[in-house]
This record gives structure tokens, sequence and C-alpha cells, in this order.
């Protein structure tokens, strides 16, 4: 890691490669070839260093535990070997319930295989495995350690990004996400400075952060407001198991209710009308969201983009704004920012649940806010 601080200091050439899995392939952003951190680090590095001898780039897949990664360094590390390696793991690990002991020495045989595959001439910085949303905040704390006990143990060099995200807070670090796992564009955002920041500070370079490039100018959109007092508002139902309903509402009397009381053949989707799309414009997208009890599944508040202005056409991609809500019986503010991309002709707010959740749940006072550039 020395060689590499030094070369970032001699302003020598360096090639960084990301690994991981959906978190660092960049799953849920809009356009992750231009959003996710390893493309995000890679600009600021050369901006700060000024040089575009710095390059920068994330072979993370989706859905990989360490187990996944371990089985293919053969694949990824055929050729020249990158000078570094960033490695952010444990997610999917988690998820399939792997100990923290068997966590630990599933990325020390990673550590291995990448040393005997590239002959010892890559680095490695450990990123101590960061904390996701809702039970995720602090179901990940042990693996961060592991990661940490790694780098005590081997020499190698830890950036705390566990330590880093939570310092943020529980609540506030939910603006980052766009679900319970994965950062949104603002999360990259943070991902990538704080990464760059290490580094930079790391090497001894004093040169100033560089100011971030100015943000095009976009025409500010209008906001829109849903509270289903006048009805469904233009709204689409897609599912019998979605109606409008009096009987308990966060404002007024009506709200939509999803009753799932058993998988569907599909899933399950209440739309807003289609909104006019201006690329480059950010929007604050919330609702208020009542769980009657505790479900069975995945549901969450989305913004669904088209190419056609009128949403006439199938949808063209969908961004998350925020995961399922977590305390049964209380309505809990959910909120969440998007930015449209370039090619999207119209959007519709879309809350969607998944065909195998079996739920009921309570959506009312949903809004659509610009925010000024």
């Amino acid at each position: 890691m020395a060689d590499i601080l030094a070369r970032l200091r001699d302003r020598q050439p360096l090639q960084i490669v990301c690994m991981g899995d959906s978190i660092t392939a960049g799953t849920g952003l809009p356009e992750r070839d231009r959003q996710r951190y390893a493309v995000l680090m890679q600009d600021l590095l050369r901006r700060w260093l000024g040089t575009e001898a710095i390059a920068c780039e994330s072979r993370a897949v989706g859905g990989a535990k360490s187990t996944d990664i371990r089985a293919w360094v053969p694949r990824d590390f055929v050729g020249a070997a990158p000078d570094l390696l960033t490695l952010w793991i444990g997610y999917n690990d988690k998820s399939n319930a792997f100990t923290r002991d068997y966590f630990k020495r599933s990325v020390l045989e990673y550590i291995d295989r990448v040393c005997r595959a590239t002959h010892g001439q890559t680095a490695i910085l450990l990123l101590a495995t960061g904390p996701g949303c809702g039970p995720r905040f602090t179901m990940m704390d042990d693996y961060a350690e592991a990661i940490r006990e790694i780098g005590r143990e081997r020499g190698l060099t830890v950036f705390d990004m566990h330590a880093h995200l939570k310092a943020i807070g529980r609540e506030e670090l939910q603006g980052f996400y766009g679900d319970m796992a994965h950062p949104n564009e603002d999360g990259h955002r943070l991902i990538a400075e704080a990464l760059c920041e290490f580094l930079v500070r790391a090497a001894g370079i004093d040169t100033p952060k560089p100011v971030p490039p100015p943000v095009p100018q976009v025409t500010v959109g209008d906001a829109h407001a849903w509270d289903f007092e006048a009805g469904l508002q233009d709204w689409t139902l897609d599912s019998p198991e979605i109606s409008l309903d009096a009987d308990r509402a966060a404002s007024g009397r009506q709200a939509l209710r999803f009753h799932l009381q058993e998988a569907g053949k599909d899933h399950r989707r209440a739309l807003s009308p289609a909104l006019p799309a201006i690329p480059g414009q950010r929007y604050d997208i919330s609702a208020k969201v009542f769980p009657e009890g505790e479900p069975a599944g995945a549901y969450g508040l989305y913004v669904m983009l088209h190419a056609s202005p009128d949403g006439s056409d199938r949808y063209t991609a969908v961004l998350p704004v925020k995961g399922r809500a977590l305390v049964p019986g209380a309505w809990s503010p959910w909120a969440g920012r998007v930015q449209i991309p370039e090619g999207a002709g119209s959007f519709r707010v879309m809350f969607w649940a998944e065909r195998g959740t079996v739920a009921a749940f309570r959506v009312d006072d949903i809004t659509v806010t610009p925010v000024a550039p």
C-alpha cells in the first residue's frame, strides 16, 4: 500500500479495481455506468490530482458472496494485475446466514487467491462491510469487525466504511439509500468522496479538494400531491387486492389499502398518472405508510420511467425511492430523492408489492416535490 500512496503523490499511472456485490456494481442506479462509486472515484481523483493517468473500474457482480468471488478469481484477474483492489463484501453472505467466522475465513481465502493470481503485485484496500438500512443497520456489525481483524492480522489497510456510514445516523442514512441494501446516487457520491479523501490524506497530499463541477441548469418541474380525498385522482390499481379505503387514513378520510392475503401470480402495483419528465431534474418523493402487521415479502415506493411523454409505452427503468416500513400499527413517513435521467419522457410514482408478498398496509399523502438546481 505504501507504493500505491507514493504513486498517488507522484501522480503516476494507477489502475484501481473495485470488487464486491450489487452495492459496488451500482444496482438501483438509473445510470450505474456513470453513477456508481468506482466511476465517481476516478473522476474525483483525476480532478484532485490533476492527472488523467488514474483508472478506476467496478468488476462487482450483483448477488455475489465471498464464496463466489473466491471462485471467480481466475476469471477476474487475467492479464495485467491491477495496482490496487478495493473490496466491499458481505451483504449476501449475511443473507445466506454465514457465520462471522466462516465469513472471515472466506475473505481470507479470497485474499490469498488474489495474491497468488497477481503474484503479489496488487495492493488490497479492505472496506469494513458497510451497514444497510432497517435491521441491516446493525446486522453487519460483526462482519465489519471481522474485516478489521483481517486488516490487523494480515497488515492490510482497512478503510472503515462501516463506521463512516453509521456515523451519519440510522434515520439520516436512509436518505443515501434506495432500499435496505443499495446506496442511491447521493450514497455512491458519498462513498466515492470518502474513499478519495482517505487515499489522498493517507498519501500526505495537501492539495485542496476540488470544487464539484457545476450542475447543469434545468427547468424546475411541477409539484404534485395525492391525498385521495377526491378519489383515486387518476391513479391506476392493477389488482383487486388494492383499493381506496375509508377505515384509516394519515390525513382526511381515505387512503390506498393493499390487502394481500396470499401470493399472487404477478406483482401488485398502484400507479400515478404519467408526469412530464425533465432530464436532470431531481425530485423528493414522499408518502406515509401504515403496515397493519408484520409483512412477508417486499414492497416499496418507486419511480417508473417511460420514454414516451404520455407514459403509453412500456417502462424503461425503475428507480427505488424507499423500502418497506418497519413499525406495524403506525404511520411511517417515507421519503427519497431521484434524478430523472436522459432519455426519459415521462414518469410515474409507483407503490409496488412483489408477487410473493403477503401483507396488509395503507398508503397516503404521496407527494412529488422538485428540488431547485
